[in-house]
């Protein structure tokens, strides 16, 4: 599967997952709703494919939970050896690598206090202000299309 790592900043620090390139699109739909944080980009991912949001959402409650457990450890055993095809939140040097290593068809950064979408590296389709896409159900597109707009205040990079 052609795939983009995609690496959202806010306020509180960093998350990092793998997708489909498709997402792309959602993803600057979603920042349409100029969310603040990484859970508003989440749930606003929502609106366009349900079950990649949940997804989402999920492997994020699981790494931080894994985080939490080997937190209250000490020594070696603090490290968290990460799956780095599964969200995680960029908390050591280690993660912020791994964050920033470009999949098959790039990296694409999004930060949300700079409104700003930077495509990194972007094989699959320059991104644009306003477009369409499909909407997604259960991983798959359904015959419904959207369209987005980005507010003047984002910029795509």
């Amino acid at each position: 599967m052609s795939q983009l790592r995609f690496t959202m900043i806010d306020n509180v620090g960093a998350t990092s997952f793998v997708a489909p390139a498709h997402l792309l699109k959602i993803v600057a739909a979603a920042c349409c709703r100029d969310p603040h944080d990484v859970a508003a980009l989440v749930e606003g991912i929502g609106q366009f494919d349900p079950g990649f949001s949940a997804t989402l959402a999920a492997g994020l409650r699981a790494f931080d939970a894994l985080a939490d457990r080997r937190l209250q450890q000490s020594g070696p055993a603090r490290t968290i050896a990460i799956d780095t095809e599964a969200p995680f939140r960029v908390i050591d040097e280690a993660t912020r690598v791994v964050s920033q290593q470009p999949r098959q068809l790039g990296l694409v950064l999004i930060n949300l206090p700079a409104r700003r979408i930077v495509q990194v590296q972007n094989s699959y389709a320059d991104l644009r202000r306003s477009d369409r896409g499909r909407m997604r159900r259960n991983g798959r597109p359904v015959p419904v299309l959207f369209a987005y707009e980005l507010p003047e205040a984002w910029s795509i990079v």
